[in-house]
């Protein structure tokens, strides 16, 4: 290893900065809206969950009005949810008949879910069956390919379900409970909010359980770092099935994988919904009342793993509807309630919350009416980086819509829910609006490259990170790290330097190697702490290894082509420069293995192409490499069979 990266490597764990000071928040850096399907078809309520085993892949779903078999699109991301990588269809695969309320969450095991209603008599016209139960289809290949829809409960009475809004697997590897799914809904035919699971990745569902039998609406289920399941709802204080809107937050927690549970009312909202149709300042939409949740588990020292957020909508002193969140560490007791939607607006509704397992990020997503005479609406984010003592807002919608009915569809209905997905740094807002002239859903990543994103693990783990490092990262350590220079990949490991670290160590801006050369850090035991998609990779595994050449020049493009592809594909590297080295093509899976290494001859001045056939590569997103004496550059492509 040359001496230089072994001076600076120790230069940064003696230095150990501690990342951001307490008490302060670092700038969210929000990128541009992308419109993940153009559509003539009208999308609304939005689910957005992702893979926290591949980050790369975002899952969405949402309800459309595809009236030939289906009222629910769904929408996959293979790169991070840039624009170009998102494929998928208004309506579900297989010609599955989905009667809408989506939702979408993964397993410990990356395998991705889409979850529908289910109706009484599927017709191709409306009403398109009542709503009568639940029904997931699942995709083990990152939704390119899906299973048929598999029917998981219901209340067995024609038009009386309701399962707003959520689903979730135990994602934690090392849970009780790890890969146990669960759900909630609304039973209008017994007034009562309802649950149940699959113990056996959905072979078999347990019978529903009546968690309350008192009317309420919006369930959300989460959870916790110990296999704790924490369901919500919106509580209508009453038995009788024609009862309206929200009196207080339900709440149900169970610590033995969703067999038994103890129910409370933790605190009161003053709910906007007065009514349970269209509503005048909300442009003659109808709104909802309707709680999100999330709970930390993260490993990281600034989060606080086991907290329980809910973030909710209710009315200020003024009458103004306001967004507002609250925490509890004991399931039990809560706190005061924080209000984190912008004071300017009008009016705020549609919150979603969530917490990045990675970094104890917490964020909520919501609407808000920035004008006092008129419906203009913007989507923002509320984050907290000091576990919701303290919020800042950031607006992440790149043009404002007007807030109005989606013709179509129900009297004033416009959506009943937005969705929000946090992970490993990066945040991504899901909502729908009508800028293009029909009513269109739209993803915003938002970057908070202040704020660490710390892996740790029981055993040795590899660092998850990006291929160039452009921001600060810090990584637990209480053992030793490794440092090892892999330059040639082919042979494994050529060698290793043990540093001994202290409490941490921070990477910064500016740590690059001489090209061809690798820098790659394996954590050792640490405290036994486990956070979704982190500590999920087995002893011994190269999750990623770190290529610390320079950012690509602007002169420099790669590209591969068709992508997704089918059967063969080419990649292309050029170079303005002229470049006429050795160039090396490598092939890796997602966790940083290098599966084929090809020499790429010039074709004509600095311009390098190669075409090869997949056939050996199964259904899935692999990462392709340029290896160049002006740098390594990376890109992601996706094999479709």
């Amino acid at each position: 290893m040359k001496k230089t990266i072994i001076f600076m490597v120790m230069a940064m764990i003696l230095y150990a900065v501690t990342g951001y000071g307490q008490g302060t928040q670092p700038i969210a850096v929000d990128k541009t809206d992308v419109r993940i399907f153009q559509s003539t078809k009208p999308q609304s309520e939005v689910s957005i969950s992702i893979n926290k085993t591949s980050p790369n892949i975002i899952l969405v779903s949402a309800q459309t009005d595809f009236t030939g078999n289906s009222l629910q699109g769904y929408y996959v991301s293979n790169n991070f949810g840039a624009a170009g990588s998102w494929f998928g269809a208004d309506k579900l695969p297989n010609g599955q008949f989905g009667r809408g309320d989506p939702a979408t969450t993964f397993d410990a095991n990356g395998r991705a879910y889409l979850v529908s209603m289910t109706p009484t008599s599927p017709t191709t016209s409306a009403p398109f069956g009542l709503p009568n139960g639940y029904e997931v289809q699942t995709s083990a290949n990152d939704g390119i390919t899906w299973s048929n829809d598999i029917v998981a409960a219901g209340p067995g009475v024609s038009g009386d379900f309701d399962k707003e809004m959520f689903t979730v697997f135990d994602e934690l590897q090392g849970s009780p409970y790890t890969n146990y799914f669960y759900c909630a809904w609304t039973d209008f035919g017994t007034c009562s909010v309802k649950f149940n699971r699959s113990t056996n990745f959905l072979s078999t569902f347990s019978t529903p359980t009546t968690l309350t039998t008192n009317l309420g609406q919006g369930t959300n289920v989460q959870t916790g770092p110990n296999g704790e399941v924490y369901v919500c709802w919106s509580d209508f204080g009453a038995v009788s099935c024609s009862a309206c809107c929200g009196t207080n937050i339900g709440f149900a927690a169970s610590t033995d994988g969703g067999s038994t549970f103890i129910n409370s009312l933790p605190f009161s909202i003053s709910s906007p919904r007065t009514t349970l149709s269209k509503t005048a300042v909300f442009g003659s939409t109808r709104i909802n009342d309707f709680p999100s949740m999330a709970v930390d588990k993260s490993c990281a020292p600034r989060g606080k793993r086991g907290r329980i957020y809910i973030a909710y909508v209710t009315l200020d002193g003024s009458g103004k509807s306001i967004v507002q969140v609250r925490y509890s560490d004991n399931a039990t007791s809560w706190s005061a309630a924080a209000t984190v939607s912008v004071s300017s607006g009008k009016e705020a509704w549609f919150p979603w919350v969530a917490v990045d397992d990675a970094t104890g990020l917490v964020n909520v997503v919501y609407y808000s009416v920035d004008n006092a005479t008129n419906t203009v609406t913007n989507t923002y984010l509320a984050y907290s980086t000091d576990n919701g003592s303290s919020w800042q807002n950031t607006k992440v919608s790149d043009q404002s819509h007007n807030t109005a009915p989606i013709s179509g569809f129900a009297d004033g209905y416009a959506g009943d829910y937005i969705g929000l997905a946090s992970y490993g740094g990066s945040s991504y807002a899901a909502w729908m609006d009508n800028r293009s002239g029909t009513w269109q859903v739209y993803v915003s990543r938002i970057d908070f490259p202040g704020v660490p994103v710390v892996y740790t693990s029981s055993s040795d783990l590899a660092l998850n990170t990006p291929s160039i490092i452009s921001d600060k990262r810090e990584y637990d350590a209480v053992n030793n790290i490794k440092v090892a220079n892999v330059s040639k990949v082919s042979d494994g490991l050529a060698g290793h330097l043990d540093l001994k670290a202290g409490k941490s160590i921070t990477m910064n801006p500016g740590f690059t190697t001489t090209s061809g050369d690798y820098f790659m850090a394996v954590i050792q035991p640490v405290t036994a702490c486990q956070t979704p998609g982190i500590s999920y990779n087995k002893v011994g595994d190269i999750f990623g290894q770190l290529d610390l050449t320079p950012a690509p020049k602007e002169s420099t493009k790669i590209t591969c082509f068709p992508n997704p592809a089918e059967s063969d594909i080419t990649f292309e590297y050029h170079s303005t420069n002229d470049d006429k080295s050795v160039v090396i093509l490598l092939i890796s899976d997602l966790l940083g293995h290098i599966l084929k290494k090809i020499l790429v001859e010039n074709n004509n001045d600095g311009n390098y192409t190669t075409t090869i056939n997949p056939s050996d590569l199964s259904y899935g997103s692999y990462l392709y490499t340029f290896k160049t004496s002006e740098g390594a550059f990376s890109d992601k492509f996706v094999i479709i069979k």
